[in-house]
């Protein structure tokens, strides 16, 4: 495919749950790291990477919660602003450790 992305493998990709063990070893780690805390706060099990906060009963509080234990474990401060609208945890994750990706990650 000279220099094209196979769009539909990258979709395929995304909404694969057990895509985690392609992903950039730091999105994998943000994504455990998210996806455990998530649980713990929701009190929900089986989080996937395509699962939105607000969907599963997030809300502002949660949110705050969310970061601020996220933030005590790793000292990496996860905005509000970013859990409340973000689609789902895989993007949160990518986007967690691209900007943290300078910084030695997790």
């Amino acid at each position: 495919m000279k220099g094209k992305s196979d769009r539909g493998a990258l979709n395929r990709m995304a909404l694969d749950p057990d895509s985690t063990q392609r992903l950039p070893k730091s999105q994998a780690k943000f994504e455990d790291a998210i996806r455990d805390i998530w649980q713990e706060v929701l009190g929900i099990e089986g989080i996937r990477p395509t699962d939105n906060f607000l969907e599963l009963g997030g809300d502002c509080l949660r949110a705050v919660q969310v970061g601020f234990r996220f933030n005590e474990k790793f000292d990496v401060e996860i905005p509000i602003a970013m859990l409340l609208g973000m689609a789902c945890l895989s993007e949160i994750a990518r986007e967690l450790a691209t900007q943290h990706s300078g910084q030695g990650g997790l």
